[in-house]
């Protein structure tokens, strides 16, 4: 079996509402090059919570992404997650600090999305997008990037049961005697 052609066949869906293709802050950074790594091995698409306009286009085709972006408004029908055949969404991740950031339509839009595409595997990118869990199908591999150090984080979502995989970025201290 040729395992760099099952790789190949995998198909992975990353959703953000980060423009990581402007490379401001180190974030955008660290989101672009797992992107550029993962459209080496699999099939790739970036589900994008935000416009995509005609300067983010250009931005996006100048680091060769074009044509693996998708905006959530491209699946928008203003529905609720009712409305859309979609179960309630649960009350993962919904608490004070983070409940400006939780959208029927980022939910909506993004099952339907998932639907179409028929990944084998979901990253989503930052802890305040993980209520977006309830939108995966059940037959995916579900991942979530937190950009930040989690060690306890990882505890309290084991502790509440969560299904999700967490990649968690550790900083490294360098021994300031060498």
């Amino acid at each position: 079996m040729n395992l760099e052609k099952v790789v190949k066949q995998k198909k992975v869906v990353l959703a953000t509402d980060a423009p990581f293709w402007e490379g401001k802050m180190g974030s955008h950074q660290r989101i672009l090059a797992i992107v550029k790594e993962l459209k080496n091995h699999c099939s790739l698409k970036i589900f994008f919570f935000g416009t995509i306009g005609l300067q983010r286009r250009i931005q996006i085709q100048e680091v060769g992404l074009e044509n693996m972006v998708v905006s959530y408004k491209d699946f928008d029908q203003h529905l609720n997650p009712e409305e859309a055949g979609l179960p309630k969404l649960s009350s993962f991740a919904n608490v004070q600090g983070l409940k400006k950031r939780r959208h029927n339509a980022f939910y909506t839009t993004f099952a339907q999305y998932l639907a179409v595409a028929q990944p084998n595997v979901v990253l989503i990118e930052y802890i305040y997008l993980a209520y977006l869990q309830d939108a995966i199908p059940s037959n995916c591999l579900k991942l979530i990037d937190t950009h930040d150090v989690c060690v306890f984080a990882s505890i309290v979502f084991i502790s509440i049961k969560c299904s999700m995989q967490f990649l968690c970025q550790f900083p490294i201290k360098r021994n300031s005697l060498s």
